[in-house]
């Protein structure tokens, strides 16, 4: 059950969280090369691995990103609420 699946994860102050780049624009167009190194415009000309960017045109549309637990809200035997900050996600993005 969920309420168990999480029994003891209130002792941690961060869990991951597991997503799909829901953006990605490799997924639209199967065809299009993928680069492996991108210049992010934050990084003013540097180029980078696309791993090490926000980027979500990636070869693949799973990424994960670091939030801080606030608490657990067991909402009764069954259910229950993680809630957290602190994401570096955009609006409307599915989780795994």
């Amino acid at each position: 059950s969920p309420v168990s699946s999480v029994e003891g994860l209130e002792s941690y102050s961060h869990i991951w969280v597991v997503f799909i780049f829901h953006l990605n624009t490799q997924s639209e167009n199967a065809s299009r090369r993928i680069k492996s190194k991108i210049t992010p415009p934050a990084l003013g000309g540097q180029k980078v691995g696309i791993f090490a960017t926000r980027a979500p045109h990636r070869f693949n549309p799973i990424g994960m990103t670091l939030c801080k637990l606030d608490r657990i809200e067991r909402i009764d035997k069954r259910n229950v609420k993680l809630h957290i900050s602190g994401m570096d996600l955009v609006d409307g993005t599915p989780v795994l």
